[in-house]
């Protein structure tokens, strides 16, 4: 009987944390990327986008605490302002605050310099409005 509840125990607490992931920052997950390796978190960072995502943590010193956002192909905005926040033609640099769920990947490795792990991201969430920096050059003649 202990073990029955043992295990479905263990099986509820999985499914919890499935559904309701928990919120944790970049700078926990920099610094303990064995503990999060293939789970589902909700991190709360500063976002870059422009044609492709950073999220970085102002609050984080730690070297490389930053990570890539990985869509889906088939990934379906909630709303339009976070599509066009992550539109890959927008050729401006936008930056938003956003509550970001997805799986932590450390394994994969997308170019030298890249950060410690990618997000495979799930569903993202704007917390703040987006800023938009042109990009454009300016040349004179």
């Amino acid at each position: 009987m202990l073990l029955l509840t043992f295990v479905i125990g263990t099986i509820a607490v999985k499914l919890w944390l499935e559904i309701f992931p928990p919120i944790v920052s970049l700078f926990e997950v920099a610094n303990n990327i064995e503990r999060y390796e293939g789970q589902k978190v909700r991190l709360l960072a500063e976002a870059h986008s422009s044609g492709g995502m950073v999220i970085l943590d102002d609050f984080c010193y730690e070297k490389n605490s930053f990570a890539f956002i990985s869509l889906p192909e088939d990934y379906q905005p909630s709303s339009v302002a976070v599509q066009d926040f992550i539109s890959q033609e927008n050729l401006n640099l936008n930056t938003a605050s956003i509550l970001i769920t997805g799986r932590i990947d450390s394994k994969t490795k997308y170019q030298c310099h890249a950060p410690k792990f990618v997000i495979k991201t799930e569903e993202i969430e704007l917390i703040s409005q987006v800023s938009v920096e042109s990009n454009r050059v300016e040349v004179e003649n």
